[in-house]
């Protein structure tokens, strides 16, 4: 991987705010590198348990959709070695991990299963990452696979040679997509929605709300009721958070 100075890399992941560039961006400096194709998975907050729900997790896959259909879709993750590492450790760890437990004996059978559908796809050589943040609880994966790197070893000394300019490219890539908006699929609220969740947040009760918006009051205890369900959550305050999270309000 080659760089000029490490900011010429970094500044472009800082300032632009379109997703789909940012992505580009990520895979033209990963190919310097052999890694040919990335999957990036965050959580979206901090969760009050072990639990992470999909709708809670920024998924971007460039594995292809027959991996994206059995990993997300199918909830393979559930199981994945490597995810299983990711969610507990933080730095990179080479994909030689599932076939050194492999070998050892110590995979499931459905284990198994997810290790040998991902080398039917392709994924044989690579990396996996994990950034964690533990003041907040948030938590980021990415997945590198290296396709045109025929031993592991190679794969090896190319991630030791530049870990520390692939670790600021994706610390860099992940800070600046949680940045942007993300609305999970069924979760866009209305502009009524929006409007009336921001001035909740501003401390307005649901009288002020009626009289600033010019409607009934029983309209306004509606806007909220469905903002809480499009949100899935059990309050008006969470779906303030979650609205703001997303970007949906105060931007």
């Amino acid at each position: 991987m080659h760089f000029a100075t490490p900011i010429d890399h970094l500044e472009p992941y800082l300032m632009t705010q379109d997703a789909s560039a940012l992505w580009d961006r990520l895979h033209v400096d990963l190919e310097n590198a052999g890694f040919l194709r990335i999957f990036y998975a965050a959580s979206r907050r901090r969760q009050a348990n072990t639990q992470q729900s999909q709708h809670d997790t920024i998924v971007k896959s460039s594995y292809g959709d027959e991996f994206d259909e059995f990993f997300v879709n199918g909830a393979a993750f559930e199981s994945d070695v490597n995810t299983e590492w990711a969610l507990n450790s933080q730095g990179a760890v080479s994909w030689d991990l599932t076939r050194r437990l492999k070998s050892e004996g110590k995979l499931s059978p459905r284990q198994v299963a997810i290790h040998e559908r991902c080398l039917d796809l392709g994924l044989v050589n690579g990396y996996t990452i994990s950034l964690r943040n533990y003041g907040s609880g948030l938590i980021t994966g990415f997945g590198l696979s290296a396709d045109d790197i025929a031993q592991q070893e190679q794969v090896d000394r190319i991630w030791v040679e530049n870990r520390k300019l692939l670790f600021c490219v994706l610390s860099a890539f992940d800070l600046s997509t949680r940045l942007l908006p993300q609305v999970p699929d069924g979760e866009e609220l209305t502009e009524r929605q929006r409007e009336v969740l921001a001035w909740v947040g501003d401390g307005k009760t649901i009288d002020d709300i009626s009289e600033i918006m010019g409607l009934h009051r029983s309209t306004i205890v509606k806007h909220m009721r469905e903002a809480r369900e499009r949100l899935r959550v059990a309050n008006t305050l969470q779906a303030v958070m979650r609205a703001t999270l997303q970007g949906q309000i105060y931007r």
